[in-house]
């Protein structure tokens, strides 16, 4: 059986540096100048979410979410919100907790199932806090959302039935303290902790057999859905990113996720877990899936070819990147 080898995260990678240059033309030098200006870690992060407009996530793609929904609730046309309060939830006096909760999209979707009698969301940044209260008042829902940073929150005791984590809890650092000593407590009894979020390698390091996998998948992308939005380049190859940048960038970005899975288990009775995979896809489409929001029959053939790909992967070396799971 063949081994492969996981090499060290670099300092500084030459994806580092085309990445840098991608960003400058589509953002100007500005948008560098302000990641280093900020030497408050958490100003940084806030900075980062303010100015994020989700712009290069696979996540945004109709034909991942639909592949997403099928996996996780057997339905392409169900989301995870709707399948869990059908499966889990009796009636509708409980409480629900969000954090890290963006513009609000999850926590409006939990309100449609008509199951809680409060929401709350917590957000580190202002544009988004902003957006998801807009939304939720032109939706007539009752959210709560507090701009705030978690660990300065006071509860007072409070406790929730449901807590949530959408590709937010790979954010926080010492995952087992974070979930024994912080969020343990905060959870009813019998509550429930739902995850949909990234587990893979800290820092979102690629490993090499990863990468060779993935550059071999990018060369059957057609040229003109691998262009750059706003800026002529096109997007040639991957890059694992350095231990430098992505701490300038976000130093919350996937701190600690590979401690996710372990603390998750060791804390908490695993009720359901299903693997999302996306090992290739993800880095494959940062910056480009802007080019497959349509539905078109090229690009489906395309994301088919992609993500029966990506299935291969995860199923040969059985890791997942993303995961959904209901935890109590």
């Amino acid at each position: 059986m063949k081994v492969y080898k996981i090499n060290t995260m670099k300092l500084i990678t030459i994806g580092d540096i085309v990445d840098t240059y991608i960003r400058i033309k589509q953002k100007g030098i500005s948008s560098i100048l302000n990641k280093i200006g900020f030497n408050n870690k958490i100003k940084r992060v806030k900075n980062n979410w303010n100015e994020s407009k989700n712009i290069g996530g696979f996540w945004c793609i109709p034909f991942f979410i639909h592949y997403w929904n099928k996996v996780i609730t057997g339905d392409s046309n169900i989301n995870y919100p709707e399948y869990f309060c059908k499966k889990y939830l009796q009636n509708n006096e409980y409480t629900l907790l969000s954090i890290g909760s963006g513009t609000g999209f999850y926590e409006r979707e939990f309100a449609r199932q008509e199951c809680f009698s409060k929401i709350v969301g917590i957000e580190l940044s202002e544009n988004r806090i902003k957006e998801a209260n807009k939304l939720a008042l032109k939706n007539d829902f009752n959210i709560k959302y507090l701009n705030e940073n978690f660990y300065d929150i006071d509860f007072k005791n409070e406790r929730f039935d449901v807590i949530l984590f959408n590709s937010s809890l790979h954010h926080f650092e010492n995952i087992e303290i974070f979930l024994s000593k912080h969020i343990k407590p905060l959870l009813s009894k019998n509550g429930y902790i739902v995850i949909c979020d990234y587990i893979g390698k800290n820092r979102l390091y690629v490993p090499n057999f990863q990468l060779d996998e993935i550059n071999k998948l990018i060369e059957i992308i057609p040229k003109e859905y691998r262009k750059y939005t706003k800026i002529s380049n096109y997007k040639n190859k991957v890059y694992s990113p350095g231990l430098i940048r992505m701490k300038l960038s976000d130093p919350s970005e996937a701190s600690d996720s590979e401690a996710i899975l372990p603390s998750l288990h060791k804390y908490f009775n695993v009720l359901e877990e299903k693997q999302l995979g996306m090992n290739l896809i993800m880095p494959l489409m940062r910056g480009i899936s802007h080019n497959f929001i349509d539905d078109n029959n090229e690009i489906k053939q395309i994301l088919n070819t992609l993500l029966s790909a990506d299935i291969n992967f995860v199923n040969k070396y059985n890791i997942s990147d993303f995961i959904f799971g209901v935890y109590q």
